[in-house]
């Protein structure tokens, strides 16, 4: 049982992280249009590089002034922010002003 429960949260956590590759870009192209939709999610994709490197740096900084039960509550805070910033912005077409997803 030990080993079972950390397989399902690593399936589901790589379940979320590939479902970004199928939601973004049609997210993307309902904010922004479509005219420059491939280089959007180009520059959102690719983005995930340096965040990775600044994040792991961070965290390691982190590391040695708080113990890793905070490090969880921290990393929770941001994703909980960017969970909040995520729905209280609102799309051209969520505000029924989209022309087909104009071109912004």
């Amino acid at each position: 049982f030990g080993q079972v429960i950390p397989m399902i949260w690593t399936c589901l956590l790589f379940g979320c992280f590939a479902a970004n590759f199928s939601v973004f870009p049609t997210t993307i192209s309902m904010f922004f249009g479509e005219k420059n939709v491939g280089i959007n999610v180009g520059l959102i994709f690719s983005s995930q590089i340096f965040s990775a490197f600044l994040s792991m740096y961070a965290l390691d900084a982190l590391r040695t002034s708080l113990r890793w039960e905070y490090m969880c509550f921290v990393v929770a805070s941001i994703q909980l922010l960017g969970a909040l910033v995520s729905f209280s912005v609102k799309s051209n077409h969520m505000r029924g002003n989209d022309k087909k997803y104009q071109n912004s």
